[in-house]
């Protein structure tokens, strides 16, 4: 996230996948944790389906 940052980037997209949720769990308890100023939603079903978040910087 830090890398993205340095180059403008606003925006990320996490592919987790479905399964379980567990991935997602530990991706957005490190958005509440290290990034608390971040925002994120379900990422477009159209471009990712299902299985990825937006992440908002």
């Amino acid at each position: 996230m830090n890398e993205h940052l340095k180059h403008k980037g606003r925006r990320i997209i996490f592919i987790h996948g479905k399964g379980d949720g567990v991935l997602r769990q530990a991706i957005l308890r490190e958005l509440r944790v290290h990034y608390p100023q971040s925002r994120y939603q379900d990422a477009s079903f159209r471009e990712y389906g299902y299985g990825a978040t937006m992440v908002t910087i």
